[in-house]
């Protein structure tokens, strides 16, 4: 198995010492690979996040190159979000 030298703070060395003392964990490694996990886990979440906001934008600009937008006035636009949110709310209650 591979091995890695790591730099960690003091809190972050009591954190380890405590987690094991207390039996959440049995060794450091342990305690490292479920942080590996979490941030693996987060990173995926990421990269679906910009993935979608890409779709969306992509969505976005096909609309505005086929003159399927509408202008929204200045003073408008919290009126026409929550219109939006309202009809959201409605499909959600209609399925």
């Amino acid at each position: 198995m591979p091995t890695r030298n790591v730099v960690i703070t003091d809190r972050q060395q009591r954190f380890i010492e405590d987690a094991v003392r207390d039996g959440t964990y049995q060794n450091a490694s342990e305690i490292f690979r479920e942080g590996l996990r979490l941030a693996e886990f987060q990173w995926a979440r990421r990269q679906e996040a910009i993935r979608c906001l890409q779709e969306a934008v992509d969505v976005g600009i096909r609309a505005l190159d086929e003159g399927r937008y509408i202008v929204v006035k200045p003073g408008e636009t919290a009126k026409l979000i929550s219109d939006i949110g309202q009809r959201v709310h409605q499909r959600i209650l209609d399925e």
